[in-house]
């Protein structure tokens, strides 16, 4: 039986067994753009906000690809981030944008996971999006129950 995770707190644990990430920070796509909705670390990177897509190519990149996407090293930050020097200070120099999924295939919105090169190889990344596909719950527009796995 698959565990469905319910809080952010859950799903940060389930992906830090997996791979050595720093900080998270989720997005609940709508029809314009996407709202920021959890920070592993809100003093550093907000917990709340709205990038509309045309703002934000990585988070309509990843929605379009509906699929992973790396990026890793710091030149690669340069180009990806504009937050790429407040990345960077927290010890990051990649990051890996994760769509979740619900159970019908419909994209929700992404985890955006920072760590160093080499923390999201392709096994630890085909993982990360079993365990992003499972946390839909947390997307969801519904107050957020907490669970005990």
């Amino acid at each position: 039986m698959t565990t469905i995770l319910k809080c952010f707190e859950d799903l940060l644990i389930q992906l830090r067994a997996e791979a050595d990430i720093a900080s998270a920070t989720a997005l609940r796509y709508d029809s314009d753009g996407a709202q920021r909705i959890y920070s592993s670390h809100p003093e550093v990177f907000a917990q709340t906000g709205f990038k509309q897509y045309h703002e934000a190519p990585m988070i309509a990149q990843v929605r379009c690809a509906q699929a992973p996407i790396l990026t890793d090293g710091i030149e690669a930050l340069k180009q990806g981030f504009a937050d790429w020097q407040t990345i960077l200070a927290q010890g990051c120099d990649a990051i890996v944008n994760i769509p979740v999924r619900d159970p019908t295939g419909t994209t929700l919105g992404q985890l955006n996971l920072m760590g160093r090169t080499g923390a999201f190889e392709p096994e630890i990344l085909a993982r990360l999006q079993r365990i992003a596909d499972r946390a839909a719950a947390c997307f969801s527009d519904a107050p957020q129950q907490e669970a005990s796995l």
